[in-house]
């Protein structure tokens, strides 16, 4: 975290959420869509992004600007407006200067400011991802994979990543989208919007998705794609190669360059191995969530009455004395049943007796009661949970450990680092194991050596 604030600036968000954050985002907006076809015709310079920026407040009733103190910036006209504008978003690095000579300046976004601008346009804009056109490119680039081009490898690996972070993330806001779907609705849009989810039971909230769910792409390409990982993983020059290709100020030695190669292959291979369960994740969540939405919008309209105008005739009536002996007042929709109705009169359950067991068949000697538990704790100590554990544990401030330092005295010991291996590619473990090319023999026992990583954020 420490790194990303080296980069941007401790005061870099400063502009999204001060008082004139409405006008830094449009003026961010307009100035990234033409920027670049400035910069081609070199045009970008300073006087110019001013007067675009000063011709946006020229468009706007009256603007106040304000200092990072919230006080009212005394400025006078649009232009000295613009300039305070510009000079901010230069002093919280959106956007840095570029000495061109002869007294010339230039204006250019950075590459972090640029990518986090187009992300606030998608959320803007509300566009999706589209999974099936990843999976397709994700195919392409593997089919046709050249180890002498590393792009091409860290375009595998950045796609994959979008593609599971945003089913991730769907999954997630599944109960946002259902919550929001009956917020602020009149009855009368609630009855329609039961009638659709009653007929087609299945709502999908994600066209994406829903693309990715009725096409055939994944099952497509989906083999096809685990074979070609593999074929790179199994490929010894192709790692080389690639690992030869990453070495720079990052991962200066080639074991570094290494690991971060089969990382991230077997991070990708891991992805793919298990997408199916993320998307069946997704379209349970999704069903229960439907089937709580029909419940609620049952119990609204059920309950949607009148009561308060129906209780006000009632106290009229009475207070008018009204009401006649044996007069009936309706406050609630009353049903009735017949012979052809399809309702079928709940099955009475018969009262279950109870009986007192002699104590003697409820005594449990201590070494069966003492097995019992072992073996209960026993079970419970090899589940993901308890290997996470024992991992971060193991690891301690460390962001990696070579499997063959661990300490392999005790036959528990050996189970752990079993389970270990096993559990790394489920999506819950809290590291992963990067593969070493050297073998190497603790006691009578044997293997390949491999690290095992903590993932960032554990």
């Amino acid at each position: 975290m420490a790194n990303l604030y080296r980069i941007i600036g401790t005061s870099f968000f400063s502009a999204l959420s001060s008082r004139n954050r409405d006008v830094y985002l449009d003026c961010l907006f307009i100035l990234h869509d033409v920027l670049d076809d400035l910069y081609q015709e070199e045009q970008n310079t300073k006087p110019n992004v001013t007067s675009l920026i000063e011709d946006y407040l020229n468009s706007k009733i009256d603007t106040t600007i304000y200092e990072e103190d919230d006080s009212v910036a005394n400025l006078r006209g649009n232009r000295e407006k613009a300039n305070y504008i510009l000079n901010l978003l230069i002093k919280q690095k959106w956007l840095f200067e570029e000495d061109l000579g002869n007294y010339s300046v230039a204006i250019n976004f950075y590459n972090h400011s640029s990518r986090i601008i187009r992300i606030l346009k998608e959320i803007e804009s509300n566009d999706q991802t589209e999974y099936t056109g990843l999976i397709s490119t994700i195919y392409l680039s593997l089919k046709n994979f050249s180890y002498n081009d590393i792009g091409q490898f860290e375009q595998i690996y950045k796609r994959t990543d979008e593609l599971i972070s945003n089913l991730k993330t769907l999954r997630s806001n599944i109960y946002l989208y259902y919550n929001d779907m009956i917020k602020n609705k009149s009855k009368e849009n609630l009855e329609e919007l039961f009638e659709q989810l009653i007929s087609y039971k299945k709502n999908f909230f994600d066209k994406a998705f829903y693309n990715l769910q009725t096409k055939d792409t994944l099952k497509k390409y989906k083999y096809d794609i685990l074979v070609y990982l593999n074929q790179i993983i199994e490929n010894k020059d192709a790692i080389n190669q690639l690992t030869k290709l990453s070495i720079s100020d990052k991962y200066p030695t080639e074991e570094e360059a290494n690991n971060f190669i089969l990382m991230k292959l077997h991070t990708v291979l891991a992805a793919f191995e298990n997408i199916d369960r993320l998307n069946h994740s997704i379209s349970e969540r999704s069903e229960q969530y439907i089937n709580a939405l029909i419940s609620k919008i049952q119990y609204v309209l059920n309950r949607s009455e009148d009561i308060e105008g129906i209780s006000n005739q009632i106290f009229d009536l009475v207070i008018n004395d009204e009401i006649e002996e044996f007069d009936f007042i309706k406050i609630l929709d009353t049903s009735t049943l017949d012979i052809s109705s399809m309702y079928t009169p709940r099955k009475i359950s018969e009262k279950i007796n109870t009986s007192i067991l002699p104590f003697e068949m409820l005594h449990i000697d201590e070494k069966s009661k003492q097995e019992t538990i072992e073996e209960l704790l026993s079970n419970k100590k090899y589940s993901l949970d308890s290997i996470n554990s024992h991992v971060i544990d193991i690891l301690r401030d460390d962001i990696k450990i070579k499997a063959s330092d661990l300490d392999l005295s005790t036959y528990d010991n050996y189970i752990y680092l079993i389970l270990i291996y096993l559990y790394s590619r489920n999506l819950e473990a809290k590291y992963e194991i990067s593969p070493l090319d050297e073998e190497v023999s603790i006691g009578k026992v044997h293997f390949k050596n491999f690290e095992i990583v903590r993932k960032k954020n554990e």
